[in-house]
C-alpha cells in the first residue's frame, strides 16, 4: 500500500469515526480552507508534505504517524 492509499484509508476511517462528515471536513480540520488544494493532495496531483501526515495523525489518538508515513508500525 502506497502513501496515498494509506492517507485515503485514514481519511475514510476518520469519516467513519465521526471526526468529520466528509473529505472536505477533514480538509478543513487540517487547515485547508480551499477544498481544491486538499482534493489535489488526495488525488495525487500534489506531493504530500510531511506536516500533512503529522496533522492527519493528530486528528485521532488511535492513528499511528509511523504507519501513515511508512506503512510500518
Amino acid at each position: 500500500m502506497g502513501d496515498l492509499e494509506r492517507i485515503r484509508t485514514v481519511v475514510k476511517w476518520l469519516i467513519g469515526q465521526g471526526v468529520a462528515d466528509n473529505q472536505e471536513g477533514i480538509g478543513n480540520l487540517l487547515g485547508y480552507a480551499n477544498k481544491s488544494s486538499f482534493s489535489q493532495l488526495m488525488n495525487g496531483k500534489k506531493p504530500i508534505p510531511t506536516r500533512f501526515m503529522t496533522r492527519l495523525a493528530a486528528l485521532h489518538d488511535k492513528l499511528n504517524y509511523a504507519w501513515i508515513a511508512t506503512g510500518e508500525g
